[in-house]
């Protein structure tokens, strides 16, 4: 057997696993094809987890927790966008201002008294880095310490980045798909900007690399180790910490993000659970 053959047969090999074993990924199948609440008149039957009203048991309250630092170019654009939701079930806004030295905090506040948004916008500015944690996921551990210790923490805490816009029905289908699906965490790919030469060169090979390490159909499975190591990664628990993961990806709309968790702190992967009665915590 020649050097050639063997290289040849190995790459080969590997072709076949990549093509045929690892959930088709290339295929790009995950999709978020989800209809929105559906509208039906008094007297027909609507799909199993629906009422006339929305959702049985009513809408979820939702706390938007956004970690920020030198965002003044797009943060107005986020605000804006998480204030225009549709969403009819009560919405909150807390950003953390990590140190930002160009006006992040004031920009995102005159986003809020200028849209007209319904949501209630809270700046915190963030305390001095604490042992053990990085930059980003301090910020984000302060937003989500806040927004649980009121009276009545939030159903859900919809951890987003400072650069994402939302489309108007994202909360209401992010909303939608965790409580019919019974989902512990719902998490969406976001349409990445491709505008500059060296964004179409690199994100779409960002994207195809990324499906190939996890791809979503397998993350899906909820029997598969895909699936068990996201949860344990997401979750911040042990295996069977979490029920599953939905992963997909929709051609226009961006990130959405339900996170269910344990109602624990875990220290290492930063993520806490609101505790609720009678119902699972969780995390969008």
């Amino acid at each position: 057997m020649s050097v050639l053959f063997l290289i040849g047969a190995i790459a080969l090999a590997v072709w076949v696993v990549l093509v045929f074993a690892r959930g088709l990924f290339w295929l790009g199948l995950e999709r978020d094809d989800m209809a929105v609440v559906p509208v039906a008149k008094p007297g027909e039957v609507l799909p199993s987890g629906f009422s006339h009203g929305g959702l049985d048991g009513g809408w979820p309250s939702v706390t938007a927790v956004i970690p920020a630092r030198n965002e003044a170019d797009g943060i107005a654009r986020v605000i804006t966008s998480l204030g225009a939701q549709d969403y009819p079930g009560a919405l909150n806004i807390v950003l953390v201002d990590d140190g930002s030295d160009d006006g992040t905090a004031d920009i995102a506040r005159h986003a809020a008294e200028t849209s007209g948004s319904t949501a209630t916008l809270t700046v915190l500015t963030g305390a001095e880095l604490a042992p053990g944690w990085t930059g980003k996921m301090w910020a984000v551990r302060q937003g989500i310490a806040h927004a649980q210790a009121g009276d009545f923490p939030p159903d859900y805490l919809w951890l987003t980045d400072a650069d994402i816009a939302y489309a108007p029905d994202t909360l209401t289908r992010l909303a939608t798909r965790a409580q019919t699906e019974n989902r512990v965490l719902v998490s969406l790919m976001a349409k990445l900007r491709c505008d500059s030469w060296a964004e179409k060169l690199f994100i779409p090979a960002f994207i195809y690399f990324f499906q190939m390490l996890y791809p979503f159909g397998r993350v899906n499975d909820s029997g598969s180790t895909v699936a068990r190591s996201c949860r344990r990664l997401h979750a911040g628990g042990p295996p069977g910490a979490g029920a599953g993961r939905r992963h997909r990806q929709h051609p226009r709309r961006p990130d959405r993000r339900l996170r269910p968790g344990p109602p624990h702190e875990d220290a290492r992967f930063h993520l806490v659970g609101p505790q609720r009665p009678r119902r699972q915590p969780a995390r969008l």
